[in-house]
């Protein structure tokens, strides 16, 4: 079960910063093979390798251990933080951010 969890996170969380299992172990310093077996669920990782791969993803190695359905409600809780805060500002901010934004999807 706890496999299974991690296995999916690593997927999601790879797939969220558009990597492939390559390109992820190169930036954890591990074997494409051991991402592979991460990501499969039937094998159980070493907490150094997790931690490896956590940095290479940028996340915070508890992330890992998230079940789905918590993940859920941290994305929901997040975003209604993000709505309480945009509902506090005026009209120039909001402007603001939104030519920020603009900015930050011409980049990509």
């Amino acid at each position: 079960m706890l496999n299974a969890c991690i296995a999916q996170n690593i997927r999601f969380y790879r797939k969220i910063k558009n990597l492939s299992q390559f390109q992820l172990a190169e930036l954890a310093g591990i074997l494409e093979k051991t991402v592979t077996r991460a990501e499969s669920g039937k094998i159980e990782i070493k907490l150094s390798v997790l931690e490896k791969i956590s940095n290479a993803l940028d996340i915070p190695l508890f992330k890992l251990f998230i079940p789905e359905n918590n993940k859920n409600n941290l994305i929901n809780t997040n975003l209604e933080n993000i709505k309480m805060q945009l509902e506090t500002l005026n009209n120039t901010k909001l402007t603001a951010l939104g030519k920020i934004i603009s900015a930050i999807d011409e980049l990509k």
